[in-house]
């Protein structure tokens, strides 16, 4: 079985690129533990609270997807 490592990016509106995730290849279960520790962080919720009314969905959304 495949199983694609995802990387997670945030790209700020100067241009700074910042990594904050990368997936484990060993174990499904691993990684979703990562995705769970990242919204729980402070560095996710400083970046809902940035975020504009207007702007897309958050990535917790698109990931619950």
């Amino acid at each position: 079985m495949d199983y694609l490592i995802p990387q997670v990016f945030v790209e700020y509106e100067d241009g700074q690129v910042c990594h904050i995730l990368t997936g484990f290849s060993g174990a499904v279960s691993m990684t979703e533990a990562s995705w769970e520790t990242l919204f729980s962080s402070s560095y996710y919720k400083n970046l809902l609270r940035e975020q504009t009314v207007t702007e897309r969905k958050s990535l917790k959304e698109l990931v619950d997807k």
